[in-house]
């Protein structure tokens, strides 16, 4: 955490830079009948002008980060990519892409 802190304040006095703080709840359904599985986030996070980011902070029983992008061509597409990692209690790790064309 003391890294992450270091590295915002490195960056968020840098032109074009644009902090953020965010909140996200989880809800993962086990079966149709039976018991939710919920989680919390709170994140601390940055992200540049040329459509990067990092996010760093607690959530239900542990921390989690994330770092991605989003390319937007033109006005037909737009490409997203995530690497997130969740420690509760050890590591878990994942990556999103999504590619979409929006018809005109």
């Amino acid at each position: 955490m003391k890294n992450f802190l270091l590295f915002f304040t490195i960056f968020t006095t840098a032109s074009h830079s644009a902090p953020y703080v965010e909140w996200k709840h989880q809800a993962k359904f086990q079966k149709i009948d039976k018991s939710i599985e919920q989680t919390d986030h709170f994140r601390l996070g940055y992200k540049t002008d040329s459509n990067y980011y990092f996010e760093v902070g607690p959530r239900t029983h542990g921390i989690s980060m994330e770092a991605g992008f989003k390319f937007k061509h033109q006005r037909h597409w737009l490409i997203k990519g995530k690497i997130e990692s969740n420690r509760a209690p050890k590591w878990k790790h994942g990556v999103e892409t999504e590619v979409r064309y929006t018809f005109d």
